[in-house]
């Protein structure tokens, strides 16, 4: 808010902002969109007080503040009434701000300068403290201004001069103009457009908007973490054209690809099998004998608490159980007991298909999980292994040895910066990718507008969760009789487990075929599905095949335990209970 230029060209205007603040100021918050009455707006926000420096509107109004009017004025001993980044955000929020600012009590506003680019107009707006003046000022010329508190008539002359030379020597982009307000002056770091001043203020950001016909876009460049941000705003038709075009790309892709399609619609053609099976059992809930010491089988509505204490030590994650009703502090107390350091994993106990999983990197996002999850949760140490992988397993009761049916390894979702695009952008250019930006806008917000450097990678979504980004492949083939031999050895020392799938993460195949390195983050039930189906190179006749034959091990292995151990069918009365509590379960953590 202390240097700010305005370029026109032919078919784009361009202003500018760099931002001196006091070193002890709090890091702002990169460009977000917020919506107003008036419309969205788009602004970077000051982490001490709310407000902004710079904002731009979705039908192309630009205002940009600077510290001071005409000339420096002292400073009130006594606290002004509001921030003058708040009052910006005010003026910006009414349909008419040139009006808003001409009409408005700003009595008790520390005096400050506001460059307003409106309906292709340009006008210069100061207060000094006790009255408004306003300017308006010819839109095809250049203009720098810099704050009256930082910079004397002097130093605010000679950058003029630095201004013009550059103008005449350089053709005007975007980067060029970041360029000037990056190395601008002439090396007296106190004055340079990037300052520093000892022990008290420095440059610690720059804005820069870009306004073409169709929108706008907002650069900024935050340079304690080096560090950079886009985000962009349409208007009009053109908007809502791109919102349907966005929207109609991701339902083509589902459309055309039927990993995408929704459970319900995929199984049309299973169900007549599962009724066969269901006839042949004289049960419409057979599949709870598949293993007897999990909660209906682990078909639907079984505790993970309770499956974790059925697998032997050491192999899966150190977990906390954190039942409603039990304070953070507690928690708290359990996870340093047991020297769970962040981040962690938390997940509701009883969930569903990955949702309400979520990573939690500090103690405040353990608090705001804890305040929002409404269902008994588990708390678990992040296994940070490189792979991750689904094993289907299958053991007939009676038989002394099991086998593996199916292996589903997990590709997580990962972008690579190239140093001009951000990661909604680079999200966009996948369709696997694509799909998830709805989700990923909820859960990352500002980081979507984040520029990765070119060669940086970033792991978008830490879960193996199909629904989530995870491509799913096919790696049955790497069932050797090594990895079976140590599959079969661990799933016969779980008690009463004869049916489901392993999702595993651990740090290499060879070592997994061990029995090293390895966790097992969660074990799935007669609910599990054989998730290699969902390698895009399987069509959808390949899917109902092996859904089919798991259906066909999940019978006999039901059957053969109500024969050999007496474990009971659920009835019709207890049946019908699972589905509904399974209902009123996704409703909570949904």
């Amino acid at each position: 808010m202390c240097t700010v230029t305005f370029i026109p060209t032919k078919n784009t205007v361009f202003l500018t902002s760099n931002r001196d603040e006091k070193i002890l100021r709090g890091k702002a918050l990169p460009p977000a969109i917020k919506k107003s009455a008036s419309g969205n707006l788009l602004y970077p926000v000051d982490a001490d007080k709310g407000g902004t420096w710079m904002i731009a509107r979705d039908n192309g109004t630009v205002g940009v503040l600077l510290n001071g009017a005409e000339t420096a004025h002292t400073p009130a001993p006594g606290p002004y009434r509001k921030s003058r980044g708040l009052v910006l955000v005010e003026i910006m929020q009414e349909a008419e701000p040139l009006a808003w600012f001409s009409n408005k009590n700003l009595q008790g506003i520390e005096p400050f300068t506001l460059i307003l680019y409106l309906s292709q107009k340009l006008v210069q707006c100061y207060w000094n403290g006790h009255h408004v003046s306003i300017k308006h000022l010819d839109v095809n010329k250049a203009y720098i201004w810099s704050s009256s508190t930082l910079y004397s008539p002097q130093i605010i002359s000679k950058r003029s001069y630095w201004f013009q030379t550059w103008l005449q020597q350089t053709a005007i982009t975007q980067e060029a103009i970041i360029n000037f307000h990056t190395f601008g002056g002439d090396g007296d770091r106190t004055n340079d457009l990037l300052m520093k001043r000892e022990g008290d203020t420095h440059t610690v950001s720059i804005t820069s908007v870009v306004l073409q016909h169709k929108g706008l876009s907002m650069l900024y460049k935050e340079f304690s973490e080096n560090k950079s941000y886009r985000q962009h705003l349409t208007w009009g038709l053109n908007k809502w054209l791109k919102q349907k075009q966005d929207w109609f790309s991701r339902f083509w892709c589902r459309f055309t690809n039927w990993e995408y399609w929704p459970f319900s619609i995929v199984y049309i053609p299973v169900y007549f099998y599962w009724f066969y099976l269901c006839a042949k059992a004289r049960s419409f809930f057979f599949f709870s004998a598949a293993n007897p010491t999990i909660r209906n089988g682990g078909f639907l509505m079984e505790s993970k608490k309770e499956i974790y204490d059925l697998l032997p030590p050491g192999t899966y994650p150190e977990t906390v159980f954190c039942p409603c009703g039990r304070s953070l502090d507690t928690i708290e107390q359990e996870l340093n007991l047991r020297q769970l350091s962040y981040p962690v994993i938390a997940k509701p106990d009883i969930g569903l298909r990955g949702m309400g999983l979520s990573l939690l990197t500090n103690q405040q996002a353990l608090q705001q999980y804890f305040e929002n999850c409404k269902v008994d949760f588990l708390v678990q140490e992040y296994v940070d292994y490189a792979n991750e992988a689904g094993i289907f397993y299958c053991r007939i009761p009676g038989h002394k040895r099991g086998h593996i049916t199916g292996i589903v390894g997990k590709q997580f979702l990962w972008l690579q910066g190239d140093g001009k695009h951000t990661i909604l952008q680079l999200l966009k250019n996948d369709k696997r990718s694509n799909l998830q930006i709805p989700a990923l806008t909820i859960l990352m917000q500002t980081q979507l507008s984040e520029i990765l450097a070119e060669g940086e990678k970033r792991l978008v979504v830490p879960f193996g969760n199909h629904s989530r980004g995870t491509k799913f492949l096919d790696y049955t083939h790497k069932a050797n009789k090594q990895l079976c031999d140590t599959i079969d050895k661990l799933c016969r020392n779980i008690n009463g487990f004869y049916f489901g799938r392993l999702d595993i993460k651990f740090n290499s195949w060879a070592e997994l075929s061990e029995g090293k390195n390895f966790s097992i983050i969660e074990l799935n039930g007669a609910g599990s599905e054989p998730a290699h189906i969902y390698d895009p190179k399987h069509n959808l006749f390949f899917a109902w095949k092996e859904i089919i034959r798991h259906l066909g091990y999940l019978y006999k292995v039901s059957k053969r335990n109500r024969k050999l151990k007496r474990a009971p069918y659920l009835s019709v009365k207890e049946g019908l209970k699972m589905f509904r509590d399974n209902k009123e379960q996704v409703k909570k953590i949904a």
